[in-house]
């Protein structure tokens, strides 16, 4: 029997009252901390009461604890809790309380609610009041920026039920979908159009539309053995007539499926270095002169050895429409290249290996503001579902540490820190571009401040709340 008297101690608490600020286009979360100082698990019941609208937006998890590949052990994923579960504190353990709550087109003002806590037996332990104060800011569809997180479907076990892992990429904020090759039929001796290729490139291509935009991934990278490029493919797409009829069928099959041109792009090699530039361009310009409305979309990188400027850009501007660096290459050899472009732009960055004990808030939501202050229109990182396979439970049972910023499970993916942390950056992201874009009453705009307000926040991530509460107040 889940039974324990709980010490008078414990209820000698400091009083404790949450506030959560945040517009009627975001989520926004909280985290309590419980220590239980006392040698036996402490357990309470708990509920909400208050404000209806927010009762009905309100979700509640337990932060738990992973093994990190790197042996360090961190709080990361989010396992929903339903509101009249018992919460049990262990021994001398902190417990973490995560509360999400839903603001979506909620009424603007301050809601308020408390979270009560009994013991078994219904005696009231303490009352953590818990205050909602949404701003009357509706974030216009160009606030948003691109985002894109390469969770492809064949990444088990996390996609087991596709659908529900496509509604949690939505739910925060991912508008750019990758399809991995093996769902994209491609040229071959044999068969100019893979039927069952065909066939599961339409299954994902109906996951995602109407979402966003859609990335065809042909796999044609190198990587790090040359022996494993995907050479005959390569070869054949670099074949006008093969090529032609090929593209002929692909976008046939978008119209057939409702999907216009500017909604897909062809994405024809991972992290190309300058010794791809030459294939891409290839490729490309055989693509433009076959169907220009088709586009290309190239994420390029720096190494140590290969490394490209302006020049090396330039001579795929006119080839390449949909451009996203790696933050590295965007901030130093290719700054000026990218800084002139006439277009959005997006920008990629990974965190360190292992990715779990990556600190959410570095490493996932600063790279929103470092991308708007470079002047990008999106980010993306790897990945939302890579584990080599195995669970993402496990950082050590695969060939190499897990990625993704969820974790498998038999329904809906469990969420992590990390992951809400992103969601939080693409929130700010676009929180700043409704102010700089003029989507608040405010006709002046101090760029420079706002400018040197990121800054200051992307130097010390520390700081982004209280950025935010600042952004909110001056800019109504």
């Amino acid at each position: 029997e889940l039974r324990s008297k709980i010490p008078v101690a414990f209820i000698k608490r400091q009083e404790t009252r949450v506030s959560i600020i945040g517009s009627t286009s975001e989520y926004e979360c909280a985290c309590l901390a419980f220590l239980n100082v006392f040698e036996k698990s402490v357990y309470l019941r708990f509920r909400l009461n208050g404000d209806r609208e927010l009762l009905n937006r309100t979700e509640l998890g337990i932060v738990r604890k992973v093994l990190t590949a790197n042996g360090s052990v961190v709080y990361d994923p989010i396992i929903p809790i339903k509101k009249k579960e018992t919460l049990t504190l262990n021994p001398q353990q902190i417990t973490y309380l995560w509360v999400t709550v839903n603001m979506l087109n909620i009424k603007p003002g301050v809601h308020r609610t408390n979270i009560y806590f009994s013991d078994l037996d219904g005696k009231s332990i303490a009352t953590i009041p818990l205050d909602v104060e949404v701003v009357s800011r509706k974030y216009v569809q160009q606030c948003w920026p691109k985002a894109v997180t390469w969770g492809y479907t064949i990444n088990k076990p996390i996609w087991i039920h596709p659908r529900y892992c496509v509604s949690d990429l939505v739910r925060h904020g991912v508008n750019v979908f990758v399809v991995h090759p093996f769902n994209i039929p491609l040229p071959s001796s044999k068969k100019e159009w893979d039927l069952k290729r065909v066939k599961r490139l339409q299954k994902v291509v109906r996951l995602y539309k109407d979402r966003g935009m859609i990335l065809l991934f042909l796999g044609l990278s190198p990587g790090r053995d040359k022996e494993r490029r995907r050479s005959y493919e390569k070869r054949l797409l670099l074949q006008k007539p093969i090529l032609k009829k090929w593209l002929y069928h692909l976008a046939h099959f978008f119209f057939k499926e409702g999907i216009d041109a500017k909604e897909w792009a062809l994405y024809p090699i991972d992290e190309p270095t300058i010794e791809d530039f030459s294939y891409i361009r290839q490729f490309a310009t055989l693509v433009k002169e076959i169907n220009p409305k088709i586009q290309v979309y190239a994420n390029p990188i720096n190494t140590h050895t290969r490394i490209a400027r302006t020049k090396d850009l330039a001579t795929l501007s006119e080839l390449v429409d949909l451009w996203q660096p790696s933050v590295k290459l965007a901030t130093t050899t290719g700054r000026e290249f990218f800084s002139n472009l006439k277009r959005p732009w997006w920008v990629y960055e990974n965190p360190p290996s292992p990715a779990k004990a990556a600190t959410p808030l570095k490493y996932y939501r600063i790279p929103s503001w470092r991308a708007w202050l470079l002047g990008a229109a999106g980010i993306g990182f790897w990945s939302y579902s890579d584990t080599s396979g195995t669970s993402a439970w496990d950082d050590l049972d695969g060939r190499r540490p897990d990625w993704a910023v969820v974790y498998d499970n038999s329904g809906p993916p469990i969420s992590s820190r990390r992951w809400e942390a992103f969601r939080d950056g693409l929130e700010d992201f676009a929180l700043l571009n409704s102010i700089v874009k003029g989507n608040n009453s405010n006709n002046m705009h101090p760029i420079p401040e706002i400018k040197d307000l990121v800054s200051r926040v992307v130097r010390n991530s520390e700081s982004v709340n209280d950025a935010r509460k600042y952004l909110f107040r001056m800019y109504r």
